[in-house]
Formats: C-alpha cells, sequence, structure tokens
C-alpha cells in the first residue's frame, strides 16, 4: 500500500505532466501563429511583412523635402515678421 506521501507525489507529478502539456499545445500553436504571420506574401512574392528598398527610398525623400519645405516656411515667417516689424515704424 503507498504512503500519503508517495501518493501526493504521484498526484503531483500527473499534474504537472497535464500541466506541461496544455503549455506545450499552447506554445506550439502560439509559434504555428508566428510563422503564419510572417510568412504571408504579397502578390509578386515577396514577404508583406519586408520593407522594400523603393519603398525606404520613398520615405527618405518625403522626409527630405518636408524637412525643405519647413527650412523655406520658418524663413518666410521670419522675413514677415521682420517686414511687419518695420512697417509698425
Amino acid at each position: 500500500m503507498p504512503t500519503p506521501y508517495e501518493i501526493s507525489v504521484v498526484i503531483s507529478f500527473i499534474i504537472f505532466a497535464v500541466i506541461a502539456g496544455i503549455n506545450g499545445f499552447r506554445m506550439n500553436s502560439r509559434i504555428k501563429d508566428l510563422y503564419d504571420w510572417h510568412n504571408k506574401e504579397g502578390d509578386d512574392g515577396v514577404k508583406v511583412w519586408y520593407v522594400r528598398k523603393s519603398l525606404e527610398e520613398a520615405i527618405i525623400k518625403m522626409a527630405e523635402a518636408t524637412e525643405k519645405q519647413t527650412e523655406l516656411i520658418t524663413m518666410y515667417h521670419n522675413e514677415i515678421r521682420i517686414w511687419r516689424e518695420k512697417d509698425k515704424r
């Protein structure tokens, strides 16, 4: 006849095995989901989550143009402020 300690060890082991199995199943499911998310391709066969070089270059050019426009607007704003101050005198 097993002792109460031996019974509790066996029960603990069974509970541990069940929990480990459930967590292992969940982990496998999450890994598969992650693989599926990253394995999506666009019409041209390129992975959707990749940033295309042309898109990267276009964004950089837009940022540079925006920066230049901001500088021009700031310059014009300062010029207008100076003219207004001269008109007040």
